[in-house]
């Protein structure tokens, strides 16, 4: 039973806090069952053997239901991501500029209008990568869809804090439009 315990930590469909609740659980049972067999002075060996095994079958249902709980979720946050996607992502992009961004350690390129580049550096606008494809959505969208799964967003220039007042290059602005 502890592997499957482990198997489920580590995909992160059950905590900690969980598996350390149905152990105590479990010991406690197991406690108050030595109790009364004690207290009748007769050790059943079979009725323990088969209460720890509908035990485990508890303990194996609630883990399965947990684990098609996260499923379902999960499910649900990429339905609610792909709805929002479709319905704010920009149609046009426009031509003219090359705009490049990180991505899975490489440097990728998009066709951008002048526009579209300045609200890209300004945080305006986020790259997402759906179905295959970079997608440009606006910053509010772009925050809704960093809570519910932060993986789509491939890139987003948040907009930058303003200067620090003991900054020596204060006076020194980086422009906006600085390509590279």
């Amino acid at each position: 039973m502890g592997d499957l315990r482990d198997q489920l930590l580590k995909a992160g469909l059950a905590s900690k806090k969980a598996v350390k609740a149905v152990e105590t659980e479990e010991r406690r049972e197991n406690k108050k069952k030595l109790k009364e067999q004690k207290k009748s002075g007769v050790a059943a060996p079979a009725l323990a053997a088969a209460q720890q095994a509908l035990a485990e079958k508890a303990e194996a249902d609630r883990l399965r239901a947990a684990a098609e709980k996260a499923a379902r979720e999960e499910k649900e946050l990429r339905a609610q991501v792909a709805d929002m996607i479709e319905q704010h992502a920009l149609k046009k992009r426009g031509k003219g500029l090359t705009y490049h961004f990180p991505h899975d350690k490489v440097v990728k390129k998009l066709e951008v209008s002048e526009e579209t580049q300045r609200a890209l550096s300004l945080g305006k606008l986020a790259i997402v990568f759906w179905e295959n494809q970079y997608r440009l959505v606006p910053g509010e969208t772009a925050d809704k869809i960093d809570a519910r799964l932060p993986d789509a967003i491939v890139y987003w220039c948040a907009p930058a804090p303003g200067p620090d007042e003991d900054d020596p290059y204060k006076s020194c602005q980086v422009p906006d439009d600085l390509m590279w």
